[in-house]
Parts: structure tokens; sequence; C-alpha cells
């Protein structure tokens, strides 16, 4: 989490990461900027992965996102 000042309101930077199936992290993206207005994306990066679980492979979406939020002080 990354915080500027300017005249009066706080640009708030936040950076994570989520992992889920395309349709869940399109749904998540869209609920976050349009549904709630938490805050406008300003980075996207969807990396495909392969991971074993116990003698298994699985392959997960993996989203890693920026978000800025404008706040009132």
């Amino acid at each position: 989490e990354k915080k500027e000042a300017f005249s009066g309101y706080e640009m708030i930077e936040e950076h994570f990461s989520v992992e889920g199936k395309l349709p869940a992290l399109m749904r998540f993206l869209y609920q976050l900027e349009v549904k709630d207005r938490v805050g406008r994306m300003v980075y996207l990066n969807m990396e495909r992965k392969e991971i074993r679980i116990r003698a298994s492979r699985r392959t997960v979406l993996i989203a890693d996102i920026k978000l800025n939020r404008i706040q009132k002080l």
C-alpha cells in the first residue's frame, strides 16, 4: 500500500494477487471497479501457472492487480 496526498485528498495504491477461474476473476474485478466502486484498476496481469497438489498437477490462473483509491482527508 502506497499513499500520496493532494490538496485535501489522499490517493492510496494497493497491489494484490487473486487466484481463480477466468469467469470468477472477471466477476470479482467487475464487482470491485464497477459495482462497489472500491477503486480504479490501473494494472492487471493474468498468468497461468501449473502447480502440484499431492500427486496431481493443476493449472491455476493468477491475476496480479494494482488498484488506486482516492479519499478525502
